[in-house]
């Protein structure tokens, strides 16, 4: 049941990656969807990305289990506790609002503004709490 939960997603972020004109990458890059990317994409496209993202990071934490003894060493938990506030609609419009905000980092990665001005605000802020 697990199992096909995850499927459709991932199928869904490959798709999402192959639509947004993602480069071709060799085997040790993975395409970088960037804030171009993002604005050109459908609500439909934002919305499997960061599906597909909730996934893996949902995945990782499953296989890393309670207490991984290499917790020192993953973004995990971070991740976890810095997007877990929020929906997908909730973050598709935050992302949505940076890149028209921020109309001049249209060459920056989707995930690093995820990471640096969503999760790491959100997991900082309830650090403090």
């Amino acid at each position: 049941m697990v199992l096909k939960r995850l499927v459709a997603p991932l199928c869904m972020l490959a798709l999402v990656l192959s639509m947004i004109g993602a480069t071709v990458a060799n085997a040790h890059e993975l395409p970088i969807v960037t804030g171009a990317d993002w604005v050109a994409s459908t609500d439909r496209e934002r919305g499997a990305f960061l599906l597909g993202m909730a996934t893996v990071i949902e995945l990782e934490k499953q296989v890393q289990g309670i207490d991984p003894p290499f917790a020192d060493h993953t973004l995990i938990d971070t991740w976890v506790k810095g997007l877990s506030p929020y929906t997908i609609r909730e973050l598709r419009t935050m992302l949505d609002q940076y890149f028209v905000d921020h109309p001049d980092q249209m060459d920056r990665p989707v995930v690093e503004v995820l990471w640096d001005d969503i999760a790491l605000k959100q997991a900082y802020k309830e650090a403090k709490q």
